[in-house]
C-alpha cells in the first residue's frame, strides 16, 4: 500500500463588535477554544482519499464534524470539509482533540457514524484489536503522532485562505503512512 500524507491547517475566528476576527495560534500552547468561535479545516489529502473530522472531548464523548468525500477538493489536495466553518455552541467548545482521519476508501466504523459517550475508556491501555464504536475512536488516540507541546515542538501558523470567504491563521498537523492517517489537533478549554 503506498504512503500518503495528510497535512491539516485549523483555524479560529472569535466573535467581536465588528464581527469575526481571527485568533493567532499562540507559539507555546494549544488555541483555546470557545463558545461562538468559528472552527476553520483546511485539509490537504489525496484527491482520491475520503477525510473525516472526529471531534472529542476528554476522550470519552465523540462526534463527527464533516466527511470530505473523494472529488470535493476546490483544488489538487485541497478541501475545506466546512465550507462556511463551523460555528462553536456550547457543546462544541468541549472539544480538547479534533481527529483528521484521510483513507483511500470509506472507513466503514465511521459510515454513518454522528455521536458517540465512550465513558470508562479513558486513562485505558491501546485496544488490540478494536471491534466496538467505542474502542475503534479511543484507538484514535495512538493511530496518530504525539500531541504538539511547548514552543520547541510547536509547528508555526499557516494562514487558511479561501478566496472571498475567509484569511485565518490556523495551526499545521501533518503525518504520513499507509491506509489510514490520522492527525490530532489539540484545544484549551478556557
Amino acid at each position: 500500500m503506498p504512503t500518503h500524507t495528510l497535512k491539516t491547517v485549523t483555524g479560529l475566528q472569535r466573535p467581536g463588535a465588528d464581527g469575526y476576527a481571527r485568533v493567532q495560534p499562540p507559539t507555546d500552547r494549544p488555541l483555546t477554544l470557545m463558545a461562538g468561535d468559528r472552527l476553520w479545516v483546511q485539509a490537504f489529502a489525496p484527491d482520491s482519499h475520503w477525510v473525516y473530522g472526529v471531534a472529542a472531548s476528554g476522550q470519552e464523548r465523540f462526534w463527527s464534524l464533516f466527511v470530505s468525500e473523494p472529488g470535493s477538493q476546490v483544488a489538487a489536495g485541497e478541501r475545506f470539509p466546512l465550507p462556511q466553518g463551523q460555528d462553536i455552541d456550547a457543546a462544541g467548545a468541549g472539544m480538547d482533540t479534533l481527529y483528521v482521519l484521510s483513507a483511500p476508501e470509506p472507513i466503514a466504523w465511521l459510515q454513518g457514524f454522528e455521536s458517540q459517550d465512550c465513558e470508562g475508556l479513558s486513562g485505558q491501555p491501546k485496544p488490540q484489536n478494536p471491534t466496538t464504536l467505542c474502542e475503534q475512536l479511543h484507538a484514535l488516540i495512538w493511530q496518530a503522532p504525539a500531541r504538539i507541546r511547548g514552543q520547541a515542538r510547536q509547528t508555526p501558523a499557516e494562514l487558511i485562505r479561501k478566496r472571498g470567504v475567509v484569511t485565518v491563521f490556523g495551526s499545521v498537523a501533518e503525518h504520513s503512512g499507509e491506509g489510514v492517517v490520522v492527525v490530532q489537533t489539540p484545544f484549551l478549554q478556557p
